[in-house]
């Protein structure tokens, strides 16, 4: 014997779900446990009851970069606020966070506290590598490298100035009163005429929440209008100096990063044959 299962089907993108009593229609379901498809949406397991199961419309939608919950877990915030800003939120396999959390908050503090000394060099490279992998088994569309020491620079020809050009997303580990790690999202020339205001700057997104200005820098510019790209304007002076400067990486000691770019139609089409991109992931294509 067979129930209706009453769906509701929401046809307008950005609609809220859980207030809408438009475009209900009923489906036929069987009675108990379902794996159903309705317009392209799975219907979830339901046992013994009706429910009501709404969808949502979620193409072209991307998530605003988030701000760590903790004070320790800056890198796995800016390995995901990465993914934020080249994916939208349906393209993310869940996968990417579970690992995220699991395999970073790997350093522990000065009395051997697991968790509470944030997120060592090792942890990125790792997720890296994993990344690689998840990347070629399900032909997932990203091109990721991890990178350190004086390959993590803004010179010119450098790999990060080459991600972000080609629309890609850099995790840097960075200098911000203690050690800290940035998401870096694209660069940006400087539009005053005063010669002594700078030429470039870099969109940073900062997952370190803050009320007020740390930095006694005026030439940090906050973002308030781009949450799903950037909260600050970094002059590349500031990453380049050799001073611990706010968002430095000259003279970290352990300065690394992650590079990702998107590939796929409108992005990277073909990476195994794009010099530019083999020249940033040598084994693009492989």
């Amino acid at each position: 014997m067979r129930r209706l299962l009453l769906a509701q089907i929401f046809s307008c993108p950005g609609q809220d779900p859980f207030h809408s009593d438009e475009n209900i229609r009923p489906v036929p379901v069987p009675f108990g446990r379902l794996n159903v498809d309705v317009s392209g949406s799975k219907l979830y397991d339901l046992t013994n009851h009706i429910e009501f199961i709404r969808f949502k419309e979620r193409r072209g939608m991307k998530s605003p970069l988030m701000y760590q919950t903790t004070d320790y877990d800056c890198g796995p915030t800016a390995v995901l606020n990465a993914l934020r800003f080249l994916y939208d939120r349906n393209e993310i396999p869940p996968e990417f966070l579970s690992k995220a959390y699991s395999c970073m908050l790997d350093r522990c503090n000065g009395e051997g506290v697991t968790c509470r000394g944030g997120t060592t060099n090792a942890a990125i490279r790792y997720y890296v590598d994993w990344l690689k992998i998840y990347a070629r088994e399900v032909h997932y569309n990203i091109l990721v490298r991890y990178i350190d020491g004086e390959d993590v620079s803004f010179k010119e020809d450098s790999l990060i100035r080459k991600c972000l050009t080609m629309g890609g997303a850099a995790v840097v580990r960075c200098f911000a009163e203690e050690d800290h790690f940035i998401t870096l999202t694209g660069l940006q020339m400087g539009t005053s005429e005063n010669p002594y205001d700078p030429l470039e700057y870099v969109r940073v997104f900062d997952p370190w929440y803050m009320e007020q200005d740390l930095w006694q820098n005026s030439r940090i510019q906050r973002v308030f209008d781009r949450p799903k790209s950037c909260n600050l304007l970094v002059p590349v002076e500031n990453m380049e100096s050799e001073y611990l400067d706010w968002y430095s990486l000259a003279n970290h000691e352990e300065k690394c990063a992650a590079l990702f770019v998107r590939t796929g139609k409108g992005y990277v089409i073909h990476p195994e044959t794009d010099l530019s991109v083999k020249s940033i992931f040598p084994d693009a294509g492989q």
